[in-house]
């Protein structure tokens, strides 16, 4: 079972984030878990945000693809993944635009190469990124 969303995680500024010749990338996430008991922890929304963070330079690059097909494209994209008790991605889901599969299957496959702090109870995570083009 899916919780609501926990509160926000705060937006990354930019000056953390890598801007390309194409592309300004922006993040905000929101984490939710399940809702059956468990003795494991949850990971914090920051240890999420963190992990999320350290993989942006693969999120970019299937946004730097996508807008090689579609050079016009901006959309929020909300992933949402379920982390298990070790740390990998168990399943991912994300909500690309239309006309943008490939788009969302690479960032499927980057969200499942992530890996987490093990030893924590399973958690479903929403994450909405907002990919725009650089002026």
């Amino acid at each position: 079972m899916i919780g609501l969303p926990s509160k926000m995680i705060p937006p990354i500024p930019p000056s953390v984030l890598r801007a390309s010749a194409l592309a300004v990338f922006l993040a905000t996430g929101a984490c939710s878990s399940p809702a059956t008991p468990t003795t494991a922890t949850r990971r914090t929304q920051e240890e999420i945000q963190k992990t999320v963070r350290g993989s942006f330079d693969s999120l970019q690059h299937c946004y730097d693809e996508a807008l090689r097909r579609t050079p016009t494209l901006s959309a929020r994209v909300t992933t949402r993944f379920t982390i298990g008790m070790q740390g990998k991605v168990l399943d991912v889901d994300t909500d690309t635009p239309p006309n943008a599969d490939a788009f969302g299957e690479c960032l499927e496959l980057s969200f499942r190469a992530m890996t987490f702090s093990a030893n924590h109870a399973q958690q479903r995570v929403t994450y909405p990124i907002d990919f725009t083009p650089a002026p």
